[in-house]
């Protein structure tokens, strides 16, 4: 698999309080970015027991050549206000996205990537910028949980794909349906909920 770098690390206080940008952070094995809102229990999603929900990572690569191939011209998004935790370089959207089941490793921090992180239309509103949701449907990262902590900084590099074979057995995604997955316009009937 693939290898890159991480280029910011983004941490909010609480469910709606701006990302700050950061040059290192600390990561807790069960619980997340330390200071963060999900590691701090006042995240929107708290409330769901979902190991996935403590740490986010998202592809620069894949946001940018997303809105570059969107139909029609998106205002430009600064990536911290996409609300993921760890932004890389170096990676694809369908590298990033494969590691669902596999471990990840960054300097001596061990994730444990759960699922794909689909777009809100908080994200959206937030931005002020219609369709960001619908171009960036699968390059909006993937939830982990941290299964070994540690200092995290900018520029370390981070080794995707662990495990050759991913472990889909101990993937939890806190029960979603599978048409959460399916992009809104390309759901059947019986995805729809």
């Amino acid at each position: 698999m693939a290898s890159c770098i991480i280029e910011g690390i983004y941490a909010a206080s609480k469910s709606t309080g701006d990302m700050r940008l950061l040059q290192s952070a600390k990561l807790v094995a069960g619980l997340g970015m330390a200071g963060d809102r999900y590691a701090e229990h006042c995240g929107t999603y708290t409330i769901v027991k979902e190991p996935g929900r403590q740490l986010t990572l998202i592809s620069a690569d894949a946001v940018e050549a997303a809105t570059a191939a969107h139909p029609e011209p998106l205002e430009p998004v600064r990536i911290g206000n996409l609300r993921r935790n760890v932004v890389l370089r170096g990676v694809t959207c369908h590298e990033l996205n494969s590691c669902v089941g596999r471990k990840v490793q960054i300097g001596a921090c061990v994730l444990f990537v759960h699922r794909l992180c689909v777009p809100c239309m908080y994200n959206e509103m937030k931005n002020g910028c219609e369709g960001l949701r619908d171009a960036l449907w699968y390059a909006t990262g993937v939830n982990c949980e941290v299964l070994a902590g540690g200092d995290i900084h900018v520029g370390d590099r981070v080794n995707l794909g662990l495990e050759w074979d991913p472990d889909l057995s101990r993937v939890n995604d806190g029960g979603k349906p599978q048409g959460f997955y399916v992009h809104p316009k390309k759901r059947s009937a019986q995805e729809i909920r």
